[in-house]
Parts: structure tokens; sequence; C-alpha cells
């Protein structure tokens, strides 16, 4: 399957989905990348650190900033035009 597949099909479970699960979802995908970053191409460091590369600093930010943005809190209704 293609990204720009993939990419869709995310966004359609996300417009299908409720707003908690949206977030918990966002918040283990992120978990699971710097896991996976730290697994299989951190270099040794100590257990309670991980040095991120610039590109990946603000990751863990933007989700943060996208979890708690309007549009993903419950009880909050959007509309989504076609």
């Amino acid at each position: 399957m293609a990204k720009a597949e993939r990419c869709v099909l995310a966004i359609r479970d996300c417009l299908n989905s409720h707003c908690r699960q949206v977030r918990e979802n966002l918040t283990a995908q992120c978990a699971q990348l710097l896991a996976c970053y730290r697994k299989n191409c951190a270099t040794p460091s100590s257990a309670g650190q991980l040095i991120l590369p610039e590109c990946m600093k603000l990751l863990p930010v933007y989700i943060n900033c996208v979890i708690k943005s309007g549009i993903l809190q419950s009880g909050m209704l959007y509309s989504v035009s076609h």
C-alpha cells in the first residue's frame, strides 16, 4: 500500500472515530515511534535519556498540541465539508 493510500485511510479513520480514541492513538503512535528510534537508531545512553535528531525533537510537542487542540476535545462538534 502506498504512503498516500495509508494517509487517506488514517484520515478516514480519524473522521470516523471518537475524539478520545484519536488522542489515544496519536499518543501511542508517538510513543511507539520514539521507542523504535531508541531501539534501532539511537546511540546507547542512560535509561532515562533519549537524544533525538533535530528533525524529531519537536514531534512530542506537536503531537501534544494536536491532542490539546479544540478539534480533538470531547464534546466539541465540528462539521467536515467535502
